[in-house]
């Protein structure tokens, strides 16, 4: 069974590299691409995913104010935040992440992190261990 996936991201290149490592990877379909929050959004309302990979600053609607409204929309929703700013992790665990990844993560431990979260996701609350 696939993950259907939804990839948040301003950086086009970002979420094109996001799509195409995933392609590439068994288990990953990715069915829908925003670049900001409220698309995402939308995205996740309409589409209802696995998991959403989100950047942390989104354009409006930024990814951490974006999470809870990421869970009304789909309420089963994994929602991964990534960002390259240092401390990162702390804001999206507190703003209800079940994943951080810094996007200088190697590609092979972001795939691993991504199956890992999806296999195994963390309660509600509890926090997911970092790539």
């Amino acid at each position: 069974m696939s993950v259907r996936v939804v990839l948040v991201d301003h950086n086009a290149a970002h979420v094109e590299l996001l799509r195409i490592l995933l392609e590439l990877e068994d288990g990953f379909d990715i069915v829908g691409e925003a670049t900001d929050g409220v698309v995402g959004v939308t995205l996740a309302a309409q589409l209802k995913p696995d998991l959403i990979v989100a950047d942390i600053g989104l354009p409006g609607l930024g990814g951490l104010r974006a999470v809870p409204q990421f869970r009304i929309a789909a309420p089963e929703v994994l929602v991964v935040l990534m960002s390259t700013r240092p401390h990162a992790d702390v804001a999206a665990y507190t703003a209800g992440a079940d994943l951080y990844l810094d996007k200088g993560t190697g590609v092979d431990t972001m795939i691993a992190a991504l199956r890992r979260v999806c296999e195994n996701p963390p309660q509600r609350g509890e926090i997911a261990p970092s790539a």
